[in-house]
């Protein structure tokens, strides 16, 4: 990767010329680098979805920009709502779809669910931080809530059981490796 300096023409450029170079910013400095080769990149089935995902709210907001009806909705939308007013249509329309339509929870749904445990449960810290990470990543294990706050075996399986006995969390299974999901999700 080369660094651009004193060429008026490309500092602070960024983006692919052809699928020759790439010009990138990083810390404010613009560098050069060969197109990345992705043709041997074999994607997991988490990503595949997603990647289909993204594709399909792509093509929701082409067709929002086609439809004068829908765009008229996404201005109203931006006019109402300040901190809008700097993202584009197209893009406030993808955003919405994959907002709809993701399995990901967005930080504001994470704070939400979080705020109604601590208010309606007696978590301790640990338990806490347990939900955090459940509500984020979609699954807990035994093992995880060791890592996460660094407790013995014992001391993890008492405070899952707590969380169990609450009414916060169900089992999937019985015994090692059993996985822990939100009641209700």
């Amino acid at each position: 990767m080369a660094r651009v300096s004193k060429n008026h023409l490309l500092e602070g450029s960024q983006g692919a010329v052809g699928k020759k170079i790439v010009y990138k910013i990083i810390n404010g400095k613009t560098f050069a680098c060969q197109y990345p080769d992705m043709s041997q990149v074999q994607y997991n089935e988490s990503q595949k979805t997603y990647r289909s995902l993204f594709a399909q709210a792509v093509k929701y907001a082409k067709d929002v920009l086609n439809d004068p009806e829908k765009m008229q909705q996404y201005a109203d939308k931006q006019r109402k709502h300040k901190d809008l007013r700097a993202t584009s249509i197209y893009h406030l329309a993808i955003k919405d779809f994959l907002n709809k339509n993701s399995k990901k929870q967005s930080k504001q749904k994470i704070e939400k669910l979080l705020q109604q445990s601590n208010n309606n449960f007696n978590l301790t810290d640990r338990q806490a931080l347990a939900l955090q990470h459940l509500i984020r990543e979609g699954s807990l294990t035994n093992s995880i809530y060791q890592q996460i706050n660094q407790v013995s075996k014992a001391t993890a399986t008492r405070d899952l059981q707590d969380l169990v006995q609450q009414g916060i969390l169900k089992t999937h299974s019985k015994g090692a490796g059993a996985a822990y999901e939100l009641i209700g999700s």
